[in-house]
């Protein structure tokens, strides 16, 4: 974060120990969950990543931990989706692998840090860097864009999803890390921006979405005029 002394732990610090001398840090922030649970070795990495958390932060120091987690786990609605919407249960059908260790992580890390800890909840997250990559819906997407397709339709694909892209996500983390306002625990990351995969992959956006079920994610915490950049549409 700007002006403090930030300790950023991804995947790629699975096979990394840290110092045996105390590390001081005004805010860590963990980001090391797998974006998705289609990996061969899922259980086994997110097992690793669960290691670091319980183990190798004995020597860490810091103010405040900042855990990505996800808008996913937000039951789906008719209505805008706030911090306190519904989520899903772990023993839910509707739970995948990947809902059900966000919702496991949430809760051991708020049992193990308490106030210390602030959840952040983004949407689904889309980059132009997506282009060339095999991983996810938005990937696809901008490739297919690129090659002037369509994608075929998918049962769901009228529901509602909200997105919006990596580098606004971060700039939204930072204004929630470093505005001074009421004490927070969660906070979603949102750019208010939502639609179908269905007009998505169509390029239909007249298309009414406002009786379609899913997740129209805003925040209890700041409002779109706050935020201080212009949010990126996809292209």
């Amino acid at each position: 974060m700007l002006g403090c002394e930030t300790l950023c732990i991804s995947t790629r610090c699975l096979d990394q120990e840290f110092s045996t001398t105390d590390l001081h840090f005004d805010v860590i922030v963990d980001c090391m969950d797998l974006s998705h649970d289609l990996y061969a070795n899922y259980e086994e990495l997110q097992a690793r990543i669960d290691r670091i958390r319980s183990g190798n932060f004995s020597n860490l120091i810091f103010n405040k931990y900042y855990y990505i987690s996800s808008a996913g786990l937000y039951i789906p609605s008719y209505e805008t989706i706030y911090e306190d919407s519904p989520v899903y249960r772990i023993q839910d059908s509707e739970t995948t692998p990947y809902l059900k260790n966000k919702i496991k992580t949430e809760y051991h890390l708020s049992k193990l840090l308490g106030d210390r800890l602030i959840i952040m909840r983004p949407v689904s997250l889309w980059s132009y860097d997506s282009l060339g990559s095999k991983d996810g819906f938005f990937a696809d997407l901008l490739e297919s864009r690129k090659n002037g397709i369509f994608l075929p339709l998918k049962p769901g694909d009228e529901n509602i999803i909200s997105c919006m892209n990596y580098q606004d996500a971060a700039q939204v983390i930072i204004h929630v890390a470093t505005v001074k306002q009421q004490k927070i625990n969660i906070s979603n990351i949102t750019a208010w921006q939502w639609t179908s995969r269905k007009a998505l992959k169509s390029r239909c956006y007249s298309e009414s979405i406002s009786l379609q079920l899913g997740r129209r994610v805003s925040s209890l915490h700041y409002t779109k005029s706050q935020i201080p950049l212009s949010f990126q549409e996809l292209p």
